[in-house]
């Protein structure tokens, strides 16, 4: 196998136009510039994805500038050569753009290793091999009547679970929940993206979703709203889920295990698959449940976060399905379930046939 001392490092903007315009409680997105990071050496590339968020105070410059002045990297020859590069350059990152242009780095470093070793990412990381699992699919923000006819779509396109964004109005989003039980009789979550800001709102509509086959709730109230949360949790009628409440690489667990049932873990916002590896063992030992979930990524992003699926209690790796024409492919999906080819090399997305990589 031959050798490189010296990795280049590639950074450029990947463009995603979505299939339709979508809306979450505090904003709405027509199409997405995110970053594609490459690290190319003994003839391997190596390639990750960063979608900066502005919720985190991330910006697509910051991460843009911080990314392409690397320039090179010294080559790792195996995965703690790799963390501790990570650990050097990854801080620097962080510091400049918010933890998105680490994961992207990581995720290209990483990618770059097992494709030159020979090896599955999955099993470079020391995870268990990813089956086929179920993933949810998210309905925007929209219309009644849209929602409901596209909440009838990915029934009959074979999804078994659907996550539906509310705007934390009651009158409206019950006004969307009704119209898409018309159409579509398949489970979901609710993401309110902290929109309700009453505990007495969030007890309320919380109870009424439970009898319209809601299964758990995602992000019910403001983040910083510790002590409504804890009381939420004690009183609610379906289990709550922590999305924005879990950043960083260094959560407070004991504040999570108090506030929430489970987390959801993206590697957006820890920096990696290595730091969202240990992010679901700490999880898991603090008895939360894991949901492993995703930014508005191409299937790379997709394919990197589901090498980590094995262990995980529920996914929501839906992302691509959002996009109008995706860069990657290498995922698949079938029954109700996505899967990947787990034996290649790599993370397994590779650029679609008819992506123009210019």
């Amino acid at each position: 196998m031959s050798q490189a001392d010296e990795l280049a490092v590639r950074c450029r903007p990947l463009p995603l136009a979505l299939r339709r315009p979508f809306t979450i409680a505090r904003s709405t997105q027509h199409a997405r510039e995110n970053l594609l990071v490459e690290v190319i050496g003994a003839q391997v590339i190596g390639r990750g994805e960063a979608a900066p968020n502005p919720r985190y105070g991330e910006r697509f410059e910051s991460a843009l500038a911080a990314l392409s002045a690397l320039a090179t990297l010294p080559a790792p020859s195996d995965l703690q050569a790799a963390e501790q590069l990570l650990a050097e350059r990854g801080e620097q990152l962080v510091a400049a753009a918010g933890q998105t242009a680490k994961n992207a780095l990581a995720c290209a470093l990483l990618d770059w290793l097992a494709r030159h070793l020979r090896q599955p990412l999955w099993k470079l990381l020391g995870c268990a091999e990813p089956r086929p699992k179920a993933t949810s699919i998210t309905l925007g923000i929209a219309d009644p009547v849209l929602m409901a006819e596209e909440a009838q779509r990915y029934q009959q396109a074979g999804h078994t679970l659907l996550k539906l964004k509310l705007s934390g109005d009651p009158e409206s989003d019950r006004a969307r929940v009704r119209a898409i039980r018309q159409r579509c009789q398949l489970p979901v979550c609710v993401d309110v993206n902290e929109g309700w800001r009453e505990l007495s709102i969030a007890e309320r509509e919380i109870e009424w979703l439970a009898n319209q086959q809601a299964i758990f709730v995602e992000q019910p109230l403001p983040t910083g709203d510790t002590e409504k949360l804890a009381a939420l949790r004690q009183s609610t009628a379906l289990p709550l889920f922590a999305d924005e409440a879990l950043s960083g690489a260094e959560p407070d667990w004991d504040k999570l295990a108090r506030c929430y049932h489970g987390v959801n873990v993206k590697l957006d916002k820890c920096g990696g698959p290595l730091e969202a590896k240990r992010l679901i063992e700490s999880a898991q030992e603090a008895q939360l449940k894991v949901m492993i979930g995703c930014m508005l990524t191409s299937s790379l992003g997709i394919a990197n976060a589901f090498q980590l699926s094995a262990t995980a209690d529920h996914l929501d790796l839906d992302a691509h399905f959002l996009i109008a024409a995706d860069p990657f492919a290498g995922l698949s999906f079938e029954a109700g379930a996505l899967s990947i080819d787990t034996q290649a090399a790599g993370c397994g997305a590779s650029f679609s046939a008819e992506y123009d990589d210019g």
